[in-house]
């Protein structure tokens, strides 16, 4: 089954006997080539809503055509007042090609990035600089405990010596009341 338009076919439904296909015109000879898309940031202006059918209570996941009218108007045909006889509708396949630059451009983020990463291990495991800076932090927190030790032993010794020289300031006290002939 042929669809046609004023420009001649534009898709079709054709089936092998096992399996049924929905053919969408797509020959290089039918159009002007503007270059490989690199990006597609309308893929995150579109809102994918979670909503419930009117008609059959039956949740679902897609797209508003009104809101997707605003920024892919090729993928959505405009309906009329009467929703149930002149629906607005998004084609969706018309999605296909910018969700595969999408994945495209995912791939080959994770491809710098995983090559980013093995550089940088390289540049880890091969420092020869490496054993000499893993022994100086063996080093300094050597030093760092040592030093904890240290302030602890001078605390201990502090609050010794408070308690002395509170004990004295205690005695001085006692004796002049008893020079002075306060105590008998």
């Amino acid at each position: 089954m042929a669809f046609n338009y004023t420009s001649g076919q534009v898709g079709s439904v054709t089936t092998n006997g096992s399996s049924t296909a929905y053919n969408t015109t797509s020959g290089e000879r039918l159009k002007s080539d503007r270059g490989t898309a690199e990006t597609v940031p309308e893929l995150m202006a579109l809102r994918v809503h979670r909503f419930v059918w009117n008609a059959t209570k039956k949740s679902d996941v897609g797209l508003f055509a009104q809101e997707a009218y605003k920024v892919l108007p090729n993928i959505v045909t405009e309906g009329g007042a009467d929703p149930r006889k002149n629906p607005w509708q998004v084609n969706y396949p018309g999605l296909i090609p910018r969700l595969l630059v999408g994945w495209q451009n995912h791939e080959k983020r994770i491809e710098q990035l995983e090559k980013e990463d093995r550089k940088q291990a390289a540049q880890i495991s091969s420092n020869s600089e490496m054993p000499q800076l893993l022994k100086l932090i063996d080093q300094l927190e050597d030093h760092d405990n040592a030093e904890a030790a240290e302030i602890s032993q001078l605390q201990r010794q502090m609050k010794t010596m408070q308690q002395s020289l509170t004990t004295r300031v205690a005695q001085n006290h006692l004796e002049r009341q008893n020079g002075n002939g306060l105590i008998h």
